[in-house]
């Protein structure tokens, strides 16, 4: 671990549910919202799986403070009293565009949790966080299962002129959100990290030392 000396003694990952699915499914995957074992820090990890002679042997994990996925919604300039988030497979938020520091890690509402575990994409109404009623859309990523949402206030939706331009507007901030989400997990800031551990894995991998 980088943030701890070499020899240290770390504590067990699992009991850590993506720890378990890279196990059994040999490919990499990406966690939900967490709190990292040693750092306690609030963060969403990608774990990748390395294989020695075609034998699972170790798992490299790499980090990512969640605080930045709100910082990215924010800055998309949507208008102040509209909502975006991203959800992970669990339920739990993992960036938001509003309120952030208040609710990252809390559990998306109960309707939203629902209809993201039954459909793949959907609008629907709801009351936020903060007590709104609101009209929102979101579209689950099969790549993750996670799902990006936007909000807009119920008042600017009846409009029949917000209603269809709301339509026009959600599309495109749905597959916004899914790239800003895509961009982090793959990203220049990431992708450099995530493809030394990809080559130190390949190192570990064929005896070599890394």
């Amino acid at each position: 671990n980088t943030s701890r000396s070499f020899g240290e003694k770390l504590p067990s990952f699992d009991s850590q549910g993506f720890f378990k699915e890279v196990l059994q499914q040999k490919k990499v995957t990406v966690s939900g919202y967490r709190e990292g074992l040693v750092t306690k820090a609030q963060i969403v990890s990608i774990a990748i799986p390395v294989f020695r002679r075609s034998v699972l042997k170790y798992v490299l994990i790499a980090s990512i403070d969640i605080n930045a996925f709100s910082r990215t919604l924010f800055q998309q300039s949507l208008p102040s009293n509209w909502v975006a988030a991203i959800i992970d497979k669990e339920g739990k938020i993992v960036g938001r565009s509003r309120n952030p520091e208040k609710y990252l890690g809390s559990d998306a509402t109960k309707k939203l949790k629902t209809i993201i575990g039954k459909q793949k994409k959907r609008i629907f109404q709801d009351m936020n966080l903060e007590g709104e009623r609101f009209y929102g859309a979101f579209y689950r990523s099969e790549l993750t299962g996670w799902s990006v949402v936007i909000g807009v206030p119920y008042t600017q939706f009846i409009s029949r002129t917000w209603q269809t331009l709301f339509l026009l507007l959600i599309a495109g901030a749905v597959f916004i959100g899914l790239g800003i989400l895509l961009a982090y997990l793959l990203g220049r800031r990431i992708t450099r990290p995530i493809l030394e551990l990809a080559t130190h894995a390949r190192a570990i991998g064929t005896s070599y030392e890394v």
